[in-house]
Formats: structure tokens, sequence, C-alpha cells
């Protein structure tokens, strides 16, 4: 299926780019089309940061050209035109007479005109020669048009190529664009050892761009505290509020070895979970173990249900680390969610090895995939997906959240932010590279998602450059 992406500001045509013919999924086609009209249309100067409030953005997924053998098979609105000879060619979507109140008569007309042809409608009566095709949208189309999402991100925030196109501050207001068209967005972090914004510039950055973003509010995935440094994290829990009511911790290996005799004393971390008071908050139940804790978190109609699952990296014997209650308790947990579109699920444990839904019997495998949106891990401190056989492009999106302070494995030190999107049930996920001065998604070649609610995955990456036609 081929794809045409529109710009307009202020209800004038500000860029279009597409392809007659289809030359990648469409996806990729729709990112690459909408990168194109914003910065290579001919016609146009680059699209500015400073424009992208008043830009509207349209997407028309097409099915592939079909021979006219009679021009009355012709329905406006319905059927775009492709009109050819020789060297000469022409097309117009199919909003485009609905648009300007054309008649079949003055869409065939215009149609030649843009292919620099004689006025269309006698010219093509009299058999010319001129080959008359037509297109038309594809139900995917109305999904599509309402992607707003998927558009930004693809067109303007997230592909990283981008940001050797433009300069950096461009690329930041970008960003600040999914701010500001989220129904609302959180951030997700891990492995920072005690580090707090006093004694770590990443974490400062993190911190100040979370505040920034206006996060509703902050998933752990464990490792907030460290025995043997000098943790001011948890002075910083206890003076800043907002931080202190809205962060969700994980409990794992140095919470325990921080409160307990090691890493290995299972379950001595929960005593995070009191100095914070998670107990108290509204609609949390803390296991009875005491580090383990399930919470709903209502965001205007959304509810995000967070299960914080206890898989610290020791004692070495997984069936004490992970055991059989901690798994049964999440599936339990999961079985007691009736969910609908308006439901965001994710499930949290540390793990000893970074991706613990391995660790899962197939039958427990398939109830969490099938039920969950985001499975997260951390402990490797790089972060990076696990596509699960048979879930590589639905299901639950499975990360390892890296570190702020700490990244190993080549990434670099940095947080996950989702935003989410309600009127087109979807969450985009980045990871935001701390190491540099301006909050970008990265660094280049790291890839960010599209998560249906629910349902599909898709990789938001760089897309090829193709040669484009102009409408």
């Amino acid at each position: 299926m081929s794809a045409f992406v529109t710009l307009k500001k202020a209800g004038q045509l500000r860029g279009c780019i597409g392809y007659i013919e289809p030359h990648a999924p469409l996806i990729e086609a729709v990112a690459d089309n909408a990168q194109s009209a914003a910065l290579r249309d001919p016609r146009f100067a680059p699209v500015t940061p400073e424009e992208l409030p008043d830009i509207s953005i349209e997407v028309s997924a097409l099915t592939p050209l079909e021979p006219v053998a009679d021009v009355e098979e012709i329905e406006i609105g319905r059927h775009g035109l492709v009109i050819s000879q020789g060297p000469n060619h022409g097309l117009l979507l199919p909003q485009v007479p609905v648009e300007w109140g054309w008649d079949r008569e003055e869409f065939l007309e215009h149609t030649c005109l843009k292919a620099g042809l004689l006025r269309g409608g006698s010219v093509l009566r009299e058999r010319t020669g001129a080959l008359i095709t037509l297109t038309h949208h594809n139900i995917l189309d109305s999904m599509m048009k309402r992607s707003i999402a998927l558009l930004l991100f693809a067109a303007l925030i997230a592909v990283p190529c981008l940001a050797g196109e433009l300069p950096a501050t461009s690329t930041l207001s970008m960003m600040q664009l999914l701010d500001h068209t989220a129904d609302f967005s959180f951030a997700i972090m891990s492995d920072h050892k005690g580090s707090a914004p006093s004694n770590s510039p990443e974490m400062a950055r993190m911190v100040q761009w979370i505040r920034e973003s206006r996060d509703r509010f902050v998933i752990g995935l464990g490792d907030h505290l460290c025995k043997h440094f000098g943790n001011p994290f948890l002075d910083f829990l206890a003076t800043n509020r907002w931080w202190h009511d809205n962060f969700y911790p994980n409990i794992a290996d140095g919470e325990n070895e921080f409160y307990g005799t090691g890493q290995g004393d299972w379950g001595a971390g929960g005593r995070l979970l009191d100095v914070m008071g998670i107990s108290s908050r509204a609609a949390v139940t803390v296991r009875e173990n005491g580090c383990e804790y399930y919470a709903r978190i209502p965001v205007g109609r959304f509810t995000v249900h967070l299960i914080q699952l206890h898989y610290p990296d020791q004692p070495w014997d997984v069936t004490v680390s992970f055991n059989e209650a901690t798994r049964q308790y999440l599936i339990n947990t999961l079985e007691s969610i009736t969910k609908d579109p308006t439901d965001i699920i994710i499930a949290c444990a540390h793990s000893r090895f970074g991706y613990w839904i391995q660790e899962l019997s197939p039958t427990r495998q398939q109830k969490v995939l099938d039920k969950c949106d985001l499975v997260l891990s951390a402990t490797t401190h790089a972060y990076g997906r696990y596509a699960v056989p048979g879930y590589e492009t639905h299901g639950a999106l499975c990360l390892n959240t890296g570190s702020v302070c700490y990244s190993l494995g080549g990434t670099k030190g940095g947080y996950i932010e989702v935003h989410v999107y309600g009127a087109t049930g979807q969450m985009v996920v980045q990871y935001v590279n701390v190491e540099v001065g301006q909050r970008l998604p990265g660094p280049p070649g790291t890839k960010g998602y599209l998560k249906q609610i629910g349902g599909a995955i898709y990789e938001l990456s760089p897309a090829p450059i193709h040669t484009p036609a102009l409408p």
C-alpha cells in the first residue's frame, strides 16, 4: 500500500510527499514521507519548530493503482487519479476534489493540468492515448489519520536522522511537542545506586526534564539504593514532595543489601516502601511480604495498573530469588484485572539477567504477554528490547530499562519516557539520553516504539530515503 503525507498550516498546503507505488511497509512509508513533507518538499522551505503547533498532518493510505475503463467509474471522495501520457503524469489524491467542490469532469481536467496535458475531459474522451488509473482510500486511512502519536513521532521527533538535519534546539522543541500533544506521560528509571540530583548531573537532568515534561509519575526498576555509596536519594525523597508521592520504586538487591544483611536477604529492602509510605497511597496494595505491591494509578480516564515484583540478583537459586509465590502473585493479579481500552498494564521485576519473562513457563508467558502492555526489567544497565518469539509485533513490549548513571553495554545513561494518546489508544515509548545537555532521544540508533494499548508494536527507527512523488 502506498502513502502520502500532507502538511497544512492555517488550512494552506505546507508540504506533501508520497509514492504512487508501494515501496515499503505502510508504517515505514508514513515515517519516510512525513519527514520528507516537513523537510524536503522543494516547493517550500523546511518546517521550523516554531510552526509546529499550527501544522496539521494528514495521511492518505492508498490501494494499488487500477486502470479506468470508463470515466463513469470514478467516484468523487473515494478515488484518487493518476493520469499519464508519455513523460507526463499527474496525481491528485481522493480528498482534493472534495475540498475544492469539483465534479468528475473538473477532477479529470485538473488532474490533466497537473500532468501538463490539455484540459482533461474532452481530450481523454477522444482517446488521445492518455492512461487514467485510479486509487482509493483503504480502511486503514481513517486509522492512520487519527494516529497523531505515530505521525508526530515518525515525522518530527524520534527518528535519529533528524538530529543530523536540524539543529539540536529544533529536535528539543519537537520533543516538547510530544509533551503538549499527549494526554499524559510518565517516566521509567533504574539502577542509579542511591544517586540524586545533588551528586549526579545525569540524575539532575532527568529530574529537571521529568518536571518540564510534566510526567505524572515515575516507575522505578530497582537498585535505587547502594550500601557502599552515600545514598543522597533518600534525602531527595524526604525533601521533594512530588517525588515522594509519585515515585513507585521496585525493591531489588541494592535495597536488600542496604537494609538487610546482603543482596540475598530476600525482601529486606521492603523497608524502602515503609519509608515512602507506599501502603498509605490510594489504590495501592502491598503484599504481605512487604516488598511487592499492586498499584492502580488513575490518570484522567485511564488507569495504569502497576505490578511490582521482587526478583533480586541473589540468592543464586532462582527458585528463591524469583520464587513460585511471586510468580503466582503476578498471575493472580493479572487475572483480577478486567482490561478495557483505558487500562494500561505494566509488570516489573529487576531480575538477574535482564529479561525475567524468560524465566516463566510457556503458559505463564502467554498470560503475561497477552494481558500486559509493558513488561519491564533492569539489572544489565543497558536499554534494549527482548522480542519473545511469536510476539514480535504484538502483545507486551518487553524492555530493559537501562541505567541513569551507570550505563553498560554501549548504551548511554538515560531513562524511558512514555507518552500516552487517548484518541488513538497508543503509547510512544523512547529512551532519553541524560549524558547530553539537551533532552534528546538516543543515542542515534536507539529504537523507540509505538505501542497500541492492548495490541500491536511498531519499531520507530530511521526510514530509508527514497525519491518521492509530488502531488
